[in-house]
């Protein structure tokens, strides 16, 4: 590390900057664990993570903390996605999102899939990087 962002302020190496996933888990754990914190976030965020974690529930229809393939499935099968085959679909979003291949998809894991997405969608829609 050439410490060039301790006089200046910024990092032009790249060696101090957060990891992008992590921030946005401590966002999430703040927001889930600390209400009084997270009062403290701008509204967009807290109506951001409310959606995500709203989102993550209503699909694990077993309560269990994880989502399995059938319950990725039926999530598709109900937004009723025109064009595409849902359980092909499904299975391509499955794999992506288990990273760790245990067969079912942590919050955790969730988080961190949608924002890679949203990542991805703004670099191609030539927004440049984040």
């Amino acid at each position: 590390c050439c410490c060039c962002c301790c006089c200046c302020g910024c990092c032009c190496c790249g060696c101090c900057l957060a990891d992008v996933f992590e921030f946005v888990l401590v966002f999430v754990v703040v927001h889930l664990l600390s209400p009084e914190r997270a009062a403290a976030l701008p509204p967009e965020i807290r109506t951001t993570l409310e959606i995500v974690e709203d989102a993550f529930c209503c699909f694990d229809a077993s309560a269990d903390g994880y989502l399995e393939k059938e319950e990725v499935q039926n999530a598709l099968c109900s937004t009723n996605t025109p064009g595409r085959t849902t359980k092909a679909l499904s299975d391509k979003l499955f794999a992506q999102l288990d990273f760790d291949g245990s067969g079912g998809i942590s919050f955790k894991e969730f988080l961190i899939g949608l924002e890679k997405m949203v990542m991805e969608e703004f670099d191609e829609e030539g927004e440049g990087e984040v």
